[in-house]
């Protein structure tokens, strides 16, 4: 009996644990023109069909199914803040605070996302929409190493040798591979510690190529989450194809009746 009761003490316990956690948001971007992505017809990679859904909500579904995720502010391209709306009403989202635009960088777009949260988070998702085959486990993965840390961000270990060369391509020197990771999103954060970065990094006009880098610039440790899932980044020309191909891998195939 007795152990009974402290069976259920014990889950009772963890539940209490999993509704005190800090209040996350994610912050997806989707604000990019896709220069690079070749001919689309004008239509920006994030709009592009990927296994019957647009980019953009292969992204956000992802962080819609991760139980760490509380809310999600997506920052889109200016004047791209109806269709979105019909989008997501039409997937059935829930999750989803507000719909922002971007600015003329993905750093300014980050920027406008998080001054867009609500008052209740505590800590702060970054994520490319681009990244669309994430999984909310590894997405779980990263918030929780966050949660220990302050700062964590999902990555893959760099397996090639890595060369460092100089303006004309000669090669100076090789890297120790053991010490490099290739960092992907989300990149995740104690809210007010990366807002105050961020804000810093505005006032200077520092320019950073992801999140991470706000966060190195305070001394911050920054925790590296090893990727389960695809973490390829859709850039350009061919690279929808080859989202499909992981698409098609990663996706169980279901039995013929």
């Amino acid at each position: 009996m007795k152990k009974t009761f402290l069976r259920r003490l014990s889950g009772l316990s963890r539940l209490l644990l999993l509704r005190q956690r800090p209040h996350t948001t994610a912050v997806i971007l989707a604000g990019g023109s896709g220069l690079r992505m070749g001919d689309t017809g004008g239509t920006a990679k994030q709009w592009l069909t990927l296994g019957g859904k647009t980019v953009l909500e292969r992204a956000i579904d992802a962080f819609e199914r991760c139980p760490h995720i509380d809310e999600i502010v997506v920052v889109v391209r200016r004047g791209e803040g109806q269709k979105t709306a019909e989008l997501l009403t039409a997937a059935g989202v829930r999750k989803v605070r507000t719909i922002v635009s971007g600015g003329k960088t993905r750093q300014a777009s980050a920027y406008n996302g998080a001054r867009r949260v609500s008052s209740q988070t505590r800590y702060i998702a970054i994520h490319d929409a681009a990244r669309c085959l994430v999984s909310p486990k590894d997405i779980s993965a990263t918030v929780l190493a966050a949660y220990a840390e302050r700062a964590a961000s999902l990555g893959v270990p760099v397996t090639d040798t890595v060369k460092r060369v100089n303006k004309d391509r000669y090669v100076l020197e090789t890297r120790d591979r053991s010490e490099l990771w290739l960092a992907a999103t989300p990149q995740v954060f104690a809210y007010p510690m990366y807002l105050a970065a961020a804000t810093e990094a505005k006032k200077l006009s520092r320019a950073v190529t992801d999140d991470n880098m706000l966060i190195e610039a305070l001394g911050q440790r920054i925790r590296m989450v090893e990727a389960h899932s695809p973490v390829f980044k859709i850039t350009k020309e061919g690279d929808l194809d080859i989202a499909a191909a992981m698409l098609a891998v990663s996706t169980p195939r279901k039995e013929a009746p």
